[in-house]
């Protein structure tokens, strides 16, 4: 129906979708046809029957034909219409083309065949009633909402005006020169009549695209967040669902992402030798491109477990997997710990995440444990030498975190910073279990003013019990 839609069509738009949507409301505008066909049939039977020169003899059967015309006109065009829409199919430009030159024409036929048959003077029949259907159907062709139709229409509709009121001139043997304006000026006001269709149809077609493109982003917006619920649900389900039981250690661990999906994720689960493996893992970025990396990460890791206490080893098969993986356009930082039971110790390897945090019970201190190297994905043939062991002593703390919490501010702006939390550490270190967690983050919120997390927020607890 149209070839064209605004340069400002937004791309969600289909335009094949609100083209057969705007041909299927035809069937609507011939069922208004229909109905105004019915009033003329109606019009002129009673003016035939009142006597009117104008409905009499040849002049009331040309009128019942051009009506009978426009009938069969319209249930032509309504059936086309029908058909189309049934296959899904869009119809032809030519057919639309016809259609307005069709109705455009209409009343300028009857016009002439009152100029012509009707015993009256060929003037007088330029101003009879017919004229008002040009005002009717331009209207009607509103609702195809298209500028260029309803301009052809206001074309073809003063042109046929005027090669009537030409053909009335000739007939009437000629007009005095001051009646030539005001018989133009009929022309030129249909012709206005087409413009103002043409104006009202292309702010009418903006409107709707513009409901569209909102209901289409609507519809998309509910479908991402439906889609990022279940992701979320996923991800959560595969953090661990039942506590560390190593002797001697308490291990807690907690996350909290920024948006619906996060790029942190933690585990831990227990080896053959009976020591624990606990790791904490934080893809650049938040959200479900991370959420996707770092869940191949955790399958990683799950497939591929230290064996033998060799942390070294398998940090670099799970840097080579991961690099694979991202061909170096994303990183994972990553912690990985071996708890021994037996000796108290730690021993803790880092792939480019930031300090953990080391919180001495006797002396109240708090020291940094570095980096081990780079993040994973960097480069495939990274090696990671041997990991840094740790002797804790009664009382003393792991904390492994991510960013979210360093990186929480206050409204000036100030970051928590890491010496924030070593110091909060400190003052919570009596607190057992969630509670730990929990009075950290608490702390970390009251100092950002409860701002929305701008990155997600992870925290691993490994206390010497």
């Amino acid at each position: 129906m149209h070839k064209r839609m605004a340069s400002s069509k937004p791309a969600e738009i289909d335009i094949n979708t609100f083209r057969l949507a705007s041909q299927k409301s035809e069937i609507k505008r011939l069922l208004l046809l229909f109905g105004i066909v019915g009033v003329l049939l109606v019009l002129t039977i009673v003016r035939h029957m009142a006597g009117g020169i104008a409905m009499q003899g040849k002049s009331f059967v040309l009128t019942l034909g051009i009506i009978g015309l426009m009938t069969g006109y319209a249930a032509w065009f309504s059936l086309a219409v029908r058909r189309a829409d049934r296959e899904k199919r869009l119809l032809p430009e030519w057919v639309w083309v016809f259609s307005v030159i069709a109705e455009a024409s209409l009343p300028s036929f009857a016009l002439l065949m009152l100029v012509k048959f009707v015993p009256l003077n060929p003037l007088h029949a330029l101003a009879a009633p017919a004229i008002l259907l040009y005002g009717v159907f331009a209207v009607a062709n509103v609702l195809r909402l298209s500028s260029r139709l309803s301009l052809l229409f206001g074309g073809v509709a003063a042109s046929g005006y005027a090669g009537v009121m030409i053909y009335a001139v000739f007939r009437a043997g000629g007009v005095a020169w001051p009646m030539v304006p005001f018989l133009a000026s009929y022309v030129i006001f249909i012709l206005l009549t087409g413009v103002a269709a043409a104006f009202v149809s292309g702010e009418l077609r903006r409107h709707v695209i513009a409901s569209l493109e909102a209901a289409e982003l609507k519809r998309r917006a509910e479908l991402l967040q439906s889609e990022l619920k279940i992701a979320r649900e996923i991800q959560q389900s595969l953090f661990p669902k039942q506590e560390l039981k190593i002797p001697g250690f308490e291990v807690i661990g907690w996350c909290k992402p920024a948006t619906e999906t996060g790029g942190d994720y933690y585990d831990w689960c227990k080896l053959p030798s009976d020591e624990g493996f606990v790791m904490l893992g934080d893809a650049t970025g938040h959200g479900l491109g991370p959420a996707l990396l770092i869940a191949s990460c955790r399958a990683y890791v799950r497939a591929d477990l230290p064996q033998n206490k060799d942390i070294a080893g398998f940090m670099n098969r799970l840097n080579a997997r991961v690099a694979h993986d991202t061909d170096g356009s994303r990183l994972v930082t990553f912690v990985g710990t071996l708890l021994d039971e037996k000796t108290g110790q730690v021993k803790i390897m880092s792939a480019g995440h930031c300090p953990a945090l080391l919180a001495r019970a006797a002396t109240g201190t708090v020291e940094q444990i570095r980096a081990h190297g780079v993040p994973l994905g960097v480069m495939a043939d990274l090696t990671f030498q041997n990991p840094e062991v740790i002797q804790l002593q009664k009382g003393d703390r792991l904390l492994v975190y991510t960013d979210g919490i360093t990186e929480a501010k206050d409204p000036g702006g100030t970051m928590f910073g890491i010496d924030r939390l070593g110091r909060a550490i400190v003052r919570h270190a009596r607190l057992e279990g969630q509670s730990f967690v929990d009075a950290l983050y608490r702390e970390a919120m009251e100092f950002s003013n409860n701002a929305p997390l701008q990155d997600d927020l992870t925290l691993l607890s490994i206390r010497r019990l």
